[in-house]
């Protein structure tokens, strides 16, 4: 199994996360999850929640909650060497984020969440498309610019021009995103998005572009989702966590060029509305 850190290093000392912590560091969370369990975290899962956005971060910290009150819980994994080192998978049933959390039991049974790390086995693409995250993607280019397919070997470039190793991120790190659209699984959504980007911004040079993806889960729930999204109230775990990216890139100054497609652009509509709802008053 392979895990790949992703946050900040700083020392392992242990404080302790309360409310108060938690909006020094200008982290979202649930207060009841902090007034739930007593919370005693590492400088370095503190640093690395706070690099996340606020969708990731409400709900890694609902998951420490948990851990903290339910160190034994069936989904816990000892440390095959170090008896008080354990790790906690995630449950949560909506297939929105993806954090291994790192905590030990002392001594003395005070549960210390030590580091958190993303979850390298859940990246990419799967044979089975409905098993595929909810991420954001780094896409590099191997090929050339898309200037229409007019045949099968035009296809056939098209196809080739993004490369399929790809880095997912917590963040958007370039100045071109996109969220693809229904019944697209992660290796179709890579090029034909980069080739909507092209497309979209011919006079732009370009070698990279961040993608929002949205996974399919077969055609009948793909449509399912998009009616969830139009109407009024709560919107779609995809809706609410491109809300959250919206407002870490207000935060960070950064001006993105987004291409959106099919359902795409009902889920980017959906986190507009989620973004002026939940985070225009913030600013």
């Amino acid at each position: 199994m392979t895990w790949k850190h992703s946050g900040k290093v700083e020392a392992f000392d242990e404080i302790g996360l309360d409310q108060q912590m938690a909006q020094q560091y200008g982290l979202a969370y649930n207060p009841a999850d902090l007034m739930s369990a007593r919370i005693f975290i590492s400088r370095q899962a503190l640093a690395m929640l706070a690099s996340l956005n606020h969708f990731d971060q409400q709900k890694v910290i609902k998951e420490i909650a948990f851990v903290c009150n339910n160190p034994n819980s069936c989904s816990s994994t000892k440390h095959s060497l170090m008896p008080f080192k354990r790790f906690y998978r995630t449950k949560d049933q909506f297939r929105s984020y993806h954090y291994l959390i790192d905590f030990k039991i002392t001594k003395n049974d005070q549960v210390v969440i030590h580091d958190i790390y993303l979850d390298q086995t859940l990246v990419g693409p799967k044979s089975r498309h409905r098993l595929e995250r909810n991420m954001l993607y780094n896409v590099k280019r191997i090929g050339g610019r898309f200037n229409g397919a007019l045949d099968d070997d035009d296809l056939k470039r098209s196809i080739g021009a993004w490369s399929q190793d790809l880095e997912a991120e917590s963040q958007i790190s370039n100045q071109h995103a996109a969220v693809n659209g229904m019944q697209n699984d992660l290796n179709k959504a890579t090029w034909l998005m980069g080739a909507h980007l092209d497309a979209a911004y011919p006079n732009d040079d370009f070698d990279t572009y961040t993608l929002f993806h949205n996974p399919t889960d077969r055609m009948f729930y793909d449509v399912v989702e998009c009616v969830f999204d139009k109407r009024q109230g709560t919107k779609s775990q995809n809706a609410q966590h491109l809300a959250a990216i919206f407002y870490q890139n207000q935060q960070q100054g950064k001006k993105i060029k987004w291409v959106v497609h099919s359902q795409g652009a009902i889920i980017f509509t959906a986190a507009l509305e989620e973004y002026r709802k939940r985070y225009a008053g913030l600013y």
